[in-house]
This record gives C-alpha cells, sequence and structure tokens, in this order.
C-alpha cells in the first residue's frame, strides 16, 4: 500500500484492508460457471452432495448469492479461505454435537481441497465453484441443525414455533462467518443458551466414551421367555450385566460381586435400584 493511501484523511488502514479483502473474495466468474452456478442453486439439488436435495435451502442460497453478484465466498485466489478451512474443522466436528459429519459431507472435504491450490498447480474455476456451493449448503444446514434441531416438531404434532427461532442464514453468513477471524466462536453461540443444552452436551460425550469402553455383548433373555428376573435367581446374563453396571457407575467399583457370578442377588439388585431411579423408573431392583 503506498504512502499516499496510508495519508488519507479519515480512512483508518483496517478499513482500507478490508476493502481490499472484499474485493479480491469477488472476482467475477466467468459467464459459463456463474450460469452453472445459478442453475443448480435454482434447482436445489447438487450431485456432489452427500444429500444432493438442498431445495428447502435454495432461497437462502439465492439471497446469499445475490450479495456478491454470485461471485465465490470460500475461495480466494483458487484458495480456500481461511474461514473456510475453520467451518470445514467444524463440519467435521459435529459428531461432538450429536450430529453427524457425514450429514455435512464429512469423507468429500478432503478430496475437494485437494482439487483447488496448493494441492493442485492449476486448479479449474469450477472445481472452486463446485467447492464453494458445497461449503455454503454444509454450513447452512450445520448452523440450521445446531440451532433449532434436524427433526422438525410439527411432524412429531409438536405445535412448537421454529420459524421465530431461524436465523436470516443469508445476512448471518455473510455479516458474521465468511469475514470471521473465529469461526468456531461464532457458531458456539448458534447453540441453544440453556444450561439443559451444556449438561445435555456432557451427558452425551460421557456416553460416547463409555459405549467405547463397552463390548456391547447383548444380554441373554430370560428362561422362560417373558419371565422377570427377581432378586435370588439365577441366570447366565448376570456377569454382563455386572460388567455394564460397573461401567455406567451404578455398581461401584469396590462392590465385591465376582466376575463369573450367575446370581442376581446382593450388590448387583441395589446397582439395579440405582439405574432405574436415575432413569425415572420405579426401583424395585
Amino acid at each position: 500500500m503506498s504512502d499516499r493511501v496510508k495519508s488519507i484523511p479519515g480512512i483508518s488502514l483496517a478499513l482500507i484492508a478490508l476493502f481490499c479483502s472484499s474485493a479480491q473474495a469477488q472476482v467475477a466468474l466467468s459467464e459459463p460457471n456463474q450460469a452453472w452456478l445459478r442453475t443448480a442453486i435454482g434447482s436445489g439439488t447438487f450431485s456432489d452432495l452427500r444429500w444432493p436435495n438442498f431445495s428447502d435451502y435454495s432461497k437462502h442460497l439465492q439471497k446469499f448469492y445475490d450479495f456478491n453478484s454470485y461471485s465465490l465466498w470460500w475461495v480466494n485466489g483458487m484458495e480456500p479461505t481461511p474461514q473456510a478451512r475453520q467451518a470445514i474443522a467444524l463440519l467435521l466436528q459435529a459428531g461432538q454435537k450429536g450430529l453427524s459429519a457425514d450429514d455435512y459431507d464429512g469423507p468429500r472435504w478432503d478430496g475437494r481441497l485437494a482439487r483447488l491450490r496448493p494441492a493442485t498447480s492449476q486448479p479449474a474455476e469450477a472445481a472452486a465453484v463446485k467447492f464453494d456451493l458445497a461449503l455454503t449448503v454444509c454450513v447452512m444446514r450445520y448452523i440450521s441443525d445446531l440451532h433449532i434441531g434436524k427433526v422438525n416438531p410439527k411432524r412429531l404434532a409438536f405445535e412448537l414455533d421454529d420459524e421465530s427461532k431461524k436465523y436470516d442464514l443469508p445476512e448471518f453468513l455473510r455479516d458474521h462467518v465468511v469475514g470471521a477471524s473465529d469461526v468456531a466462536g461464532v457458531l458456539a453461540q448458534v447453540e441453544p443458551p440453556y444450561p439443559g443444552y451444556r449438561r445435555m452436551l456432557q451427558a452425551f460425550q460421557t456416553y460416547v466414551e463409555l459405549a467405547k469402553r463397552d463390548d456391547w455383548e447383548q444380554l441373554p433373555p430370560p428362561t422362560p421367555p417373558k419371565k422377570v428376573i427377581a432378586p435370588g435367581d439365577a441366570w447366565p446374563g448376570v456377569p454382563r450385566l455386572t460388567r455394564f453396571l460397573r461401567l455406567v457407575g451404578d455398581l461401584p467399583a469396590d462392590a465385591n460381586v465376582p466376575a463369573d457370578r450367575a446370581v442376581y442377588d446382593g450388590a448387583l439388585v441395589d446397582a439395579v435400584k440405582s439405574f432405574q431411579r436415575r432413569h425415572g423408573r420405579d426401583a424395585d431392583g
């Protein structure tokens, strides 16, 4: 930047830098690729996506790309922007929020990134356009799912007003995400602010870790079928039940229950009662 530009009264260097970066990010596409982008958005389908039909987001995408005259938001100089890389990292970690990274094209991002710089010396503009569209669709889906959930409550006959809770996705992306220094910090504000949600996430992470440590052996059915296992009964499922209740914490680690025990009694009955109380059931053992 020249000394002459630096000395313009009343114009901060930060403002000039913002203008320059915005101009770089909005280099006009060639007519064929811009036409392809308009057609894809208008049709609401894109076969490269894990879930190709995005018609419920078409209007949001039209508004978003209208903001920059159908240029690219996530690609600058044929390279993914830092914000694009941060957004992809969040999509890949969707499992930490009880979502599935596959729903946001998790396994496909490595290939898409490889088709742009620096992996490819002369990337095709078409690859950049497809990358940009795919990331916009996936980020919009992720924000919506994170904020109001994946299931429309009206389909389950719950009369909850989810419309009033939705973000204006195009404006939110434009104003807060595509130029953010910390995309993760911005999207963290999208999550429900309720303490119950935070506790649910903590519980979810706990059970994810427990699932990794469990052997997933199925409990054998009682004999005869439909028989209730009562304290004092012999049952081949006792060893498996013992391991499970130790794992989830209802059976204390120091409880004297032999690993090969086949009788359901004592500390194991107390552990089942603890499990029942924690899950809102009658603690009858």
